[in-house]
């Protein structure tokens, strides 16, 4: 006995809808909130080089977005600890750059929650 199937049975219900895209500027966002975690790791095993470059490559991916603006003295910071790491930088150097970074991540994620708020009234 042979028994050929052809073609797919459908189903009672719908495919789901795709989910809508993401803010972009909640994306760079959260990219920038969670380098300093990744970057402290990235320090403890002595592989800053590739996750600076990871970070800076997601960034990159929102290069020309309006949002990226207001963030790209960390987008240069963060390619300039890449540098760093890629030239073979003490620990002592990529620490003190890494918490010049998480401190200017923690004021441009402080300012751009407070200027979220107010361009939403206009």
């Amino acid at each position: 006995m042979t028994i050929a199937l052809f073609g797919c049975q459908e189903s009672a219900q719908p495919p789901a809808a795709p989910a809508p895209p993401a803010d972009p500027e909640e994306v760079i966002r959260q990219i920038i909130a969670d380098s300093d975690e990744k970057l402290e790791a990235a320090l403890a095993e002595e592989d800053v080089s590739t996750t600076a470059s990871q970070i800076v490559s997601a960034l990159d991916d929102y290069e020309d977005h309006g949002a990226m603006h207001q963030f790209e003295e960390f987008h240069r910071g963060i390619q300039d600890l890449a540098g760093m790491a890629h030239q073979g930088a003490s620990q002592e150097e990529l620490q003190a750059k890494i918490s010049e970074l998480k401190q200017l991540a923690d004021e441009l994620l402080a300012e751009s929650r407070e200027i979220e708020p107010a361009s939403e009234q206009e």
